[in-house]
């Protein structure tokens, strides 16, 4: 069983630390060298990202999201090779938190490194549509109701 938990700088350490290699390859790209720290320091003031953690209470990925704009919002998910064995639960929790998320934005959306063909089955297991963006980037987007606004 896996559980989302705020973000603390410990488990987002560890998960930094052991980031799957796709993942690292993509935070490299879009925030350079010092992604770890560019990210911690996001994460700690973001009301929107949870860490997840396994049964033992040991981080295996963060996920979470971005509001654009009231209509809009970027989805995140970073993950360790840990979470692999946890993929049948975190899809089904995702389904859960993905559901509140469409009632509240018009669109989710971001883009994945095209290589990155794990990160790409889950997000089309959870139902977003992905598209070629260009060489290096897929763009995914799922539409949602924005009932509240």
């Amino acid at each position: 069983m896996i559980y989302a938990t705020k973000p603390k700088a410990e488990l987002l350490d560890y998960v930094l630390d052991n980031l799957r290699e796709e993942d690292k390859f993509e935070m490299r790209i879009e925030f350079g060298e010092n992604y770890k720290q560019i990210i911690k320091k996001h994460c700690l003031k973001s009301t929107h990202i949870k860490i997840i953690v396994d049964g033992n209470f040991k981080p295996v990925g963060l996920f979470g999201y971005e509001e654009v704009d009231s209509e809009t919002a970027e989805v995140c998910l970073l993950a360790t090779d840990e979470l692999k064995k946890h993929f049948i639960d975190f899809l089904n929790q995702a389904k859960t938190y993905l559901l509140f998320w469409k009632k509240k934005y018009k669109k989710l959306h971001n883009y994945v490194y095209k290589h990155n063909k794990q990160a790409i089955r889950w997000l089309k297991i959870l139902g977003f549509t992905v598209e070629d963006y260009d060489d290096m980037r897929m763009y995914f987007y799922q539409e949602g109701s924005n009932e509240h606004n």
